[in-house]
């Protein structure tokens, strides 16, 4: 009896961490998802968008629970690489800013990934389950809260092409010393006692991401304000700017006339010049 309670127990732990595993995954392609701008937003790039990210899902469980593939090592393999060739084929911007993004979102999901991952070790199933429902809540605050900050992120892609390829650099050297850390010599998770340290190198990586993710969206702001600014002034120059001669047309005279009527009140002196060329005054 007490040997097939152990072996549901540990059968309960397996399906619970597939589950957490599960969580991550589909957060890390989720967030590329709506973070990525499509080449062609259109219904069928779409479905094959969703349909690789289901295979890229499959083929990292059958290497990870049927092959026994270490998690890193299938992660990177059979998840990360796959994605990038993915989402670069079907991303608009094929630059420094794709693989900006690219590195960002699965930084952050390296280190949500080993935290969950450290936190299940010697917990048992009570700690795998209440790992599951954290990553279950955070999954749907982030696709509820974060929708807005997606959509200036991609806007932020489209209005600004230059400035991406310094922060590309470091995303890609953070990305890689996550991953290095992570499998090198050998797993993490076979390292327990190395796990402070990496969650500091993961706090100060997250600290980083929120640096370049504020900065982002006041350069958003930045850039509406000095659009509406450059439209503001179109459209006083359609209204007091003649479009045949440059000059400023009747609305602005008046408008002038109205202003010195009101400076004359304050005893100030008022010359009028007017040139007359040709009956063109």
């Amino acid at each position: 009896i007490l040997r097939n309670k152990y072996r549901e127990g540990i059968n309960m732990i397996k399906t619970v961490s597939a589950l957490i595993d599960l969580c991550v995954i589909i957060f890390d392609l989720l967030v590329f998802t709506r973070m990525v701008t499509l080449k062609k937003d259109t219904p069928v790039h779409k479905l094959i968008m969703y349909s690789g990210c289901v295979l890229i899902i499959a083929v990292y469980f059958i290497a990870a629970y049927v092959f026994n593939i270490p998690s890193s090592t299938a992660s990177v393999v059979c998840m990360s690489i796959p994605s990038l060739l993915l989402f670069f084929i079907l991303s608009k911007y094929k630059d420094a800013r794709f693989f900006l993004t690219f590195c960002f979102v699965d930084s952050v999901t390296l280190i949500l990934a080993f935290i969950a991952r450290y936190i299940t070790i010697g917990t048992g199933v009570f700690g795998n389950v209440i790992t599951l429902f954290i990553l279950v809540g955070l999954l749907v605050i982030t696709f509820t809260v974060g929708r807005t900050y997606f959509s200036q992120y991609r806007k932020l892609l489209e209005y600004v092409d230059t400035g991406w390829r310094a922060m590309m650099i470091s995303s890609v050297l953070i990305y890689f010393a996550l991953v290095f850390f992570a499998i090198y010599p050998e797993p993490l998770v076979n390292r327990v006692e190395y796990g402070p340290v990496y969650l500091v190198f993961s706090a100060v990586v997250l600290s980083c991401y929120v640096v370049f993710i504020t900065s982002a969206i006041k350069t958003s702001k930045i850039y509406e304000q000095s659009k509406q600014l450059q439209q503001e002034w179109e459209w006083h120059k359609i209204a007091y700017v003649d479009g045949l001669t440059g000059c400023a047309n009747r609305t602005a005279y008046i408008e002038k006339l109205n202003d010195l009527e009101r400076s004359s009140l304050m005893d100030h002196s008022i010359c009028v010049l007017v040139f007359d060329i040709d009956n063109f005054k």
